[in-house]
């Protein structure tokens, strides 16, 4: 499959148009896609830069990875599924206003905020980084906590409903609102 990389910026109109295929999607710079966009290929990487979604991004079976920079989605985002979910530097910030759907969820470094509900059907891994935001993550497929300390800030809800697994490190919960169940 192949890559297309989109350095640089989208211009002061912004990304129309559908980016759909088998390939991935690389993003540096800044970007903002539309509400008339459609992204749908194989892989989204965000390496650097701000990247905004207004449009509709569907990635069922396949992965977003955020290396660097930010991405957010607004409430004028149609956000169906982000397939396999990699945060490992920068920030992702979920407010479309739906509930959002990825196959797994792996934390390792940056920070994952916004006040949407945030469902991983498969094992959510946290290593590093940061659950802020007044959102919900649910780790429906299991959870494993390990590393240094992790933090859970803001009134951020993290509920385990698989089996949970903590092997290293803290779980640093601030700022009084913020909640950890474990359901199983």
């Amino acid at each position: 499959s192949s890559t297309l990389t989109l350095s640089g910026g989208s211009g002061g109109d912004g990304h129309d148009g559908d980016f759909s295929g088998a390939g991935t999607l690389s993003l540096a710079g800044t970007h903002t896609f539309n509400s008339t966009s459609d992204v749908a290929v194989s892989n989204v990487a965000v390496t650097s830069g701000t990247t905004t979604m207004n449009g509709t991004y569907n990635l069922a079976g396949s992965s977003t990875t955020l290396s660097g920079g930010n991405l957010t989605f607004n409430a004028a985002a149609t956000l169906g599924n982000l397939g396999a979910l990699s945060v490992s530097s920068g920030t992702l910030t979920l407010n479309s206003d739906e509930v959002v759907s990825a196959a797994t969820l792996n934390l390792s470094g940056g920070t994952l905020t916004g006040s949407d509900v945030i469902s991983a059907s498969g094992l959510l891994t946290w290593t590093g980084g940061t659950m802020s935001g007044s959102g919900t993550t649910q780790a429906n497929g299991g959870l494993t906590l390990s590393g240094g300390a992790l933090t859970l800030d803001g009134v951020r809800t993290l509920i385990n409903a698989g089996t949970g697994t903590w092997t290293s490190g803290s779980l640093n919960l601030l700022n009084s609102g913020a909640v950890f169940t474990n359901q199983s």
